[in-house]
């Protein structure tokens, strides 16, 4: 479940790779990033420990083999479960705890894709059973990323975008839009 999302939990994960004490020592010390995210507790995720050099019994592969998880960035982090396979977290987000804890937010929390281009409004949007598209007039007041946020997480299977419409055109489509003016942002 902690690779692959599967099972019943719909959980997703930050995995620390961290090798199990041998003999009876006490062992390596947690990361302190890792555990600074972990007490923070505002990112959506189970964090766990795991031994990467473990060897897959499938496979025969370790886990830093069979997912392609560099050992040599330290700490070594990974966030899987049903946000999909393992991805490892760049080095550059893992200074700090609280550094680690806004990428996992920024991995895991739902969020609407930016359109920036026609073939992006084609794969993020246009090609999805059901898609919410932001017509951005402006830059969004709080209370509408707060709409925005609130359909989030009511309509998980939606798939919501936006599009500053103050810079980008929307050919063949605005014919079926509300009318733009300035300042105003439309939701279709």
């Amino acid at each position: 479940e902690v690779f692959f999302g599967e099972g019943t939990s719909g959980k997703d994960y930050a995995v620390l790779c961290h090798p199990e004490a041998k003999d009876g020592s006490v062992g390596l010390p947690v990361s302190s990033v890792f555990q600074d995210s972990h007490d923070d507790g505002s990112a959506p995720a189970e964090y766990v420990l795991v031994d990467c050099d473990y060897v897959l019994p499938d496979s025969g592969k370790s886990i830093y083999e069979k997912f392609k998880i560099n050992k040599k960035k330290r700490p070594t982090v990974f966030v899987s479960g049903k946000v999909g396979p393992p991805k490892q977290v760049p080095e550059k987000h893992l200074k700090t705890g609280s550094m680690l804890t806004k990428l996992l937010k920024q991995m895991l929390e739902p969020h609407a894709a930016k359109i920036e281009k026609t073939k992006e409004l084609k794969e993020k949007c246009l090609n999805k059973e059901v898609c919410g598209l932001l017509l951005k007039g402006g830059k969004p007041e709080p209370y509408v990323k707060h709409a925005v946020a609130n359909l989030l997480g009511k309509y998980p299977n939606v798939q919501f975008a936006s599009v500053d419409s103050t810079v980008l055109f929307l050919t063949n489509l605005e014919e079926y839009l509300p009318e733009y003016a300035a300042g105003e942002h439309r939701f279709v």
